[in-house]
């Protein structure tokens, strides 16, 4: 049986992203980095950057792309490649999914910062955060232990499933839980451990699958 795959396609000139028809009348759209950031909480399951003058010009768009991406997380004061608009439903997929970005370009391009960098978001995720909280279950010396995870919740257990990748923080606040924490609280702060924070502390695959190749590569 087939399964459809969503791919979404960023055009790119000159580092950034533009838009046109049949590449005429070409109009500047975004800065790639942040466009492309918005896909993996929409469920895109890959992104492609085609830099439409790359051959001609001799340009590697992948690698100047995750450069970019790990010098943003070297300045950040947690080193994680996270932005403010990033803290969305799954926010830890979106880290995750930065420090597979960067492993990638690294096989293509071998730099020593794109490798530290996909490391730095493995450690956000392991406890260098804002809570100092571990958002993988049982792993760790103070992880998370309240997912949104129906089987955790219903047996007799004291701990959760181990190995659950947390949603993660989510300026949106779509559940009762995040919407009564406190007003003004940066997006890296509205996370609750409670499994009724459906929209803080989901389990999904798509994150999971991401950490499980940031994990692997960080490993090698």
């Amino acid at each position: 049986m087939l399964t459809k795959r969503i791919i979404p396609c960023l055009d790119i000139k000159n580092g950034r992203t533009v838009k046109g028809t049949n590449f005429i009348d070409l109009r500047d759209a975004g800065d790639p980095v942040e466009l492309g950031a918005r896909y993996a909480p929409e469920g895109a399951d890959e992104l492609v950057f085609l830099d439409i003058t790359a051959t001609n010009e001799k340009r590697k768009t992948l690698s100047e792309l995750a450069r970019r991406i790990a010098q943003r997380t070297a300045a950040d004061p947690y080193h994680v490649s996270l932005v403010a608009k990033d803290y969305v439903w799954g926010s830890n997929g979106v880290a995750a999914s930065y420090g597979l970005q960067l492993l990638v370009a690294n096989a293509f391009s071998p730099d020593p910062a794109l490798l530290n960098a996909a490391t730095d978001d493995l450690h956000y995720l392991l406890g260098r955060n804002t809570f100092s909280l571990s958002w993988v279950t049982q792993l760790g010396e103070h992880p998370y232990r309240y997912p949104h995870h129906r089987p955790s919740g219903a047996d007799e257990n004291k701990e959760p499933w181990p190995g659950l990748l947390s949603g993660g923080p989510n300026a949106g606040r779509q559940d009762a839980v995040l919407a009564k924490l406190a007003k003004g609280l940066p997006p890296a702060k509205v996370y609750a451990d409670d499994q009724g924070s459906y929209a803080s502390n989901e389990i999904a695959i798509n994150w999971q699958a991401a950490v499980v190749f940031l994990l692997a590569g960080t490993l090698q």
